[in-house]
């Protein structure tokens, strides 16, 4: 390569385009050995890929086991756990400000009542009653998060959060969040994450050994590491992409960078068995069984 420059440099060609010959070789020369250090430090993630096979993916229950049960009910917890010891579930504000365990901003789709969630009190909200996939009511209600921190520590299991932006509500009811799982001591049996960089980073400033994901449906595999990699945070991203040509790539990015990569959600066996190839650390199903 050297010697290339030396020749380059003594052919009798104009000062500005020789100039421009020499930066676009050493262009060509920066990145010749950018993709022979990537596949070295590539080749070495698959050899650490291989022995970790040993160590099985974590299987996480996505709202529970609502092909079952209704989603984020109790029995839907509670038969998720014959599977699994990690779940998953949502949080949402009453118009009282009391967490609870709900995923839609709206009730249709999951109870028999109608209008925004953030509209209700928690006594309202306590009224309406889960519905199955099946569109069958049941006798389910609604969960607040104490009761989810309690069901955690009685059956000592992990669980993901997942913190909904609620237009009714500023940020700071994350606070209340932190603080009832702070005085129950549940660090290592919990894991936050959002699609709201704002809210992991608010939870960080407040508990800075919380363990912090960041849901990720897009494209955009640079902002989401830009915005991931300051706080520690993990990734989850939606399944759909990491089938794209370059799923596996990304995985050993983060991984090489030290960040767990989370899937989620995977209901379809073929699929299931694609992602666990790539070597992902957990995996979020709605079909736990």
């Amino acid at each position: 390569h050297f010697i290339t420059i030396i020749i380059i440099m003594n052919i009798r060609f104009h000062p500005y385009f020789r100039f421009r010959i020499f930066i676009l070789f050493i262009l060509f020369w920066m990145l010749h050995i950018t993709f022979i250090f990537l596949n070295y430090e590539l080749s070495i993630m698959n050899s650490i890929a291989i022995i970790q096979k040993q160590t099985p993916i974590g299987l996480i229950a996505h709202r529970g086991a609502p092909f079952k049960h209704p989603e984020n009910s109790l029995e839907s917890f509670e038969h998720a756990l014959k599977f699994t010891h990690q779940i998953e579930f949502d949080i949402r504000f009453t118009k009282d400000r009391v967490p609870v365990v709900f995923h839609d901003g709206t009730l249709e789709r999951t109870t028999n009542g109608t209008g925004q969630l953030c509209n209700y009190t928690f006594d309202e909200i306590r009224e309406f009653e889960l519905k199955s996939k099946k569109k069958r009511v049941d006798r389910n209600r609604i969960l607040t998060f104490q009761e989810m921190i309690q069901f955690l520590v009685t059956h000592k299991i992990h669980a993901k959060i997942e913190l909904k932006k609620q237009t009714c509500f500023p940020d700071d009811y994350v606070d209340e969040l932190v603080k009832t799982a702070r005085a129950h001591n549940i660090q290592d049996r919990i894991e936050w994450c959002s699609f709201h960089y704002d809210f992991l980073r608010r939870i960080k400033r407040l508990w800075p050994d919380a363990k912090l994901y960041i849901n990720h449906n897009e494209c955009y595999w640079i902002s989401c590491f830009i915005n991931a990699f300051p706080i520690k945070a993990g990734v989850a991203i939606h399944y759909d992409l990491l089938l794209g040509w370059n799923g596996w790539l990304w995985v050993k990015l983060f991984h090489l960078v030290g960040m767990k990569v989370d899937a989620y959600v995977i209901d379809n066996r073929e699929h299931l068995k694609t992602i666990m190839s790539l070597g992902v650390d957990d995996i979020e199903t709605n079909d736990i069984e």
